[in-house]
This record gives C-alpha cells, structure tokens and sequence, in this order.
C-alpha cells in the first residue's frame, strides 16, 4: 500500500486589499462599512510536494461572530493538530479542527479549502467535479448596492446593468421611510427581469420590517433577513407572503433543518467561511437541494483564492436551485493568484484545472505571518 499523503507545514499570510470600483465602499446596516478586505490566506504543504491554497476573510468584527484577527488565531491554534494529517481524508480533517477548537467555523475554512484543493490537485480533478459535478457552462452574480440616497443606488444599477448584471441585491435596514424608496428606486433603475434582495442584514425590528414589507408587498423582490434573529424573522416571515431569503441566521445543519421544517424561507444565502469551508457547505447544499430551497453561492468576502472556491461550490450546484452568486474579488484594486473564475458580462466562468484551479501570486502575498510545522 502507497503511503499516504501528510501536511508537512502550514503557512498564513496577510493582505490587506482595498475596494475600488463602482461605489467608494461597502456599506450595510447599522452604518457597518467597509473600505477594504483583511484578507487571511493558508497553504498547506505536503510531503508529496502538492500545496493546497484557502483563504477568509471576515467583513470587520460587527457583521457576524467572526473577526480577522480571530481568524489568523483560530488557525494558530488548530495549525499543529493536523500536522501529519492526510489533507485528501475531508471527514478527518475537519473532525480534528473540531477537535482542536470548539466552534468559531470561520476559522477553520481557509484550511478546508485548502484541503480540498490539494484533493483536486491529487486526483486531477477540478474542485467541482469532486463537490458532486459541473452544471452548466456559467454562473450568473448578482452585484450588492451599498445604503445611500435612493438616486445614487438607482444611479449605481443603471451602471452595472451596462456591465451585463440583472441582479442586485439592495442593502436596506436604516429608516423604514427611506428604505421604502430605496427598494423602488432599485427596482425601477433594474427594469424588467432580474431579480432584487431588499438585504436588512438584521438591520430592522420586527415593527419596522413589518412597515417596509407591507409598503412593498406587491413588488418583485425577495426580502432578506429582514431581523437580528431567526425567530424575529420567522415571525415577519409568517406575516407576509413575499419570497423570503434567509442569511446571517442560518449558520448551521441544525438550525437549516429547523428553518426547513418551521417553512421559515424560499431560499438561503450559503456564505463558505460562516458553515467552516467546503466541506459543510457541501452538506447544507445537498440538504436545500433535496428540500426545494433554492440557494446563493457566496462567501462573506472574497480575493481570487476564495472567488475560486465559491464558484466552484456554485458550479457544483444543479442551476434549478441555484440563485445568482457573488465573487467579491472583482471588486478589488489587485490581484492574489492568476487563474480566477473570469468575470465578463454578468456571469463567472471557473476553471477546469485540478483543485481550485489557482496559482497565488506570491509577491502580492508577502512574507509569512506565521508558519506551523
């Protein structure tokens, strides 16, 4: 018998990639912005000389239980636990990052996903193949429009509808009367087909989402985790009778499984880095699949390396169930590895090359962190 493979070593880097683009930054509820990713990137070494490459990146320390600084801790601490582990066992390896940290997912998905490029890699197979098969040739993004003054959100659709998207996600959750016209005027900027999020982000109270939903009930649009928690949604949820997409809330098998059995909604955000990689979100997938709940492929933030796993998590998924996904990276002011999902007209394009289908750019990566061997 062949001996099998081993993690030799594990190295994190840090990078720091400002936001350049359509609109000046990244803005959402609760006057939560952002104005650049604190990216958190891995690879895993092996004795067979194959490397897999994962990243993280948290959106600042106030969007969910997840910060950047916790991330580059969490994987200091599991880090030495799978020294010596065979990085292609998924099962196994993410029984020992459990094992090592209680909790805290996020910081386990970058290692994940390097897990599993390495996997694509040894068997000389894309990531997608291997989460369950390719559909389609392309995957259609969606593209979020920050809280501002109505006109400038409508001004910012009409801007990428040149671009060849048709689906947007509009960040709402400040005051219900402004809310109101925001979701109008993004609708009206869209036009015909497409489909709009009206995203809370947790940002309303049951009073004030009640408010907005009822003032737009007899729009085309989803509304989207319109409260902070799963049972003040699941009450507005009961209310109205508008597609329902849920996010932040459902970070779980368990609490999916509850959602799914409460009719809590039509569709759920899958964000790669809150389930702890690929690997959970490959099961949450499967789950929706088989329960009619139709799914966006995303992660909280993203580079190349993480647009990478997420298009082919999304690539991976039967497009029936499939909503319009999101790659963040082509939002950013530089590059970190070459072979990226290929963005052009409102639709990604991932590779067909083994794992993730990336190779890091190493200068824009910098020197090591840290390094665990």
């Amino acid at each position: 018998m062949p001996a099998s493979m081993k993690i030799t070593r594990i190295l994190g880097f840090r990078v720091l990639v400002p936001l350049k683009g359509t609109y000046p930054s990244y803005t959402m509820s609760g006057g939560r912005t952002a104005d650049e990713f604190d990216s958190t990137i891995v690879c895993v070494q092996t004795n067979s000389g194959i490397e897999g490459w994962g990243e993280v990146i948290p959106l600042g320390a106030s969007y969910l239980p997840a910060y950047p600084e916790g991330a580059r801790a969490g994987i200091r601490e599991i880090a030495p636990a799978l020294i010596g582990a065979d990085p292609t066992q998924l099962g196994k390896i993410n029984y020992k990052m459990d094992a090592a940290l209680c909790g805290h997912p996020y910081t386990k998905s970058a290692l994940d996903i390097a897990c599993w490029d390495i996997l694509g890699k040894h068997t000389g197979l894309p990531v997608s193949t291997l989460l369950g098969g390719q559909f389609g040739n392309r995957i259609r993004l969606y593209r979020a429009i920050p809280i501002a003054p109505p006109e400038d959100m409508a001004g910012w659709v009409r801007d990428l509808k040149s671009q060849g998207f048709v689906d947007f996600q509009a960040k709402v959750g400040s005051d219900p009367v402004g809310d109101i016209e925001r979701i109008k005027a993004v609708i009206d900027a869209m036009g015909p087909g497409g489909s709009v999020y009206a995203d809370a982000n947790g940002g309303w109270t049951m009073s004030q989402a009640a408010q907005v939903v009822r003032a737009v009930r007899d729009l085309d649009l989803f509304i989207e985790q319109p409260c902070q928690s799963y049972e003040a949604c699941l009450s507005v949820r009961r209310r109205f009778d508008n597609p329902f997409l849920l996010d932040e809330s459902v970070d779980s098998l368990a609490v999916l499984q509850r959602a799914i059995g409460d009719r809590a909604m039509d569709a759920i955000s899958l964000k790669v880095s809150r389930l702890g990689g690929l690997t959970n979100s490959r099961l949450l997938r499967d789950v929706c699949a088989q329960n009619g709940i139709m799914m966006r492929i995303e992660d909280t933030a993203c580079t190349d390396i993480g647009a990478a796993a997420v298009c082919h998590l999304a690539h991976s998924t039967p497009e029936h169930m499939r909503l319009a996904a999101s790659l963040a990276n082509s939002r950013l002011s530089f590059h970190t590895a070459t072979g990226a999902p290929e963005v052009s007209d409102g639709c990604a394009w991932p590779s067909d090359k083994p794992g993730l289908g990336i190779e890091p750019i190493r200068s824009a990566l910098g020197e090591p962190i840290f390094s665990c061997e």
